[in-house]
């Protein structure tokens, strides 16, 4: 159960956003009614002006260890359940949410 997805040379990261969290974080992983896997990204941003979406970025890009540029929101941007297009070949991206994670994926 994973929530990447190869999408031509890049991938689709499903995440699943909780704003106004604790802590910045990357949670488990769920799935939504219609059984797609997300990865729960909890934020301490507030969803209201884009906030939350900005810090969402800005964390995966920190995890990961990539530029922000490699990453956009490509739907959701004002629901829970959001796509991201990371620009980076799909296993690469699996390898470094292994390494983020642990042993989520």
């Amino acid at each position: 159960m994973t929530p990447i997805k190869p999408h031509g040379e890049f991938c689709i990261l499903y995440i699943w956003a909780t704003p106004g969290a604790a802590k910045n974080r990357l949670g488990e992983i769920i799935l939504d009614t219609a059984e797609q896997p997300h990865l729960k990204v909890y934020v301490t941003a507030i969803a209201e002006k884009g906030a939350a979406n900005k810090a969402i970025i800005a964390l995966i890009s920190k995890k990961l260890d990539i530029p922000k540029s490699l990453i956009q929101i490509i739907s959701g941007e004002t629901d829970r359940r959001k796509r991201l297009l990371i620009q980076i070949h799909t296993d690469q991206v699996i390898t470094l949410l292994r390494q983020a994670t642990g042993s989520l994926f």
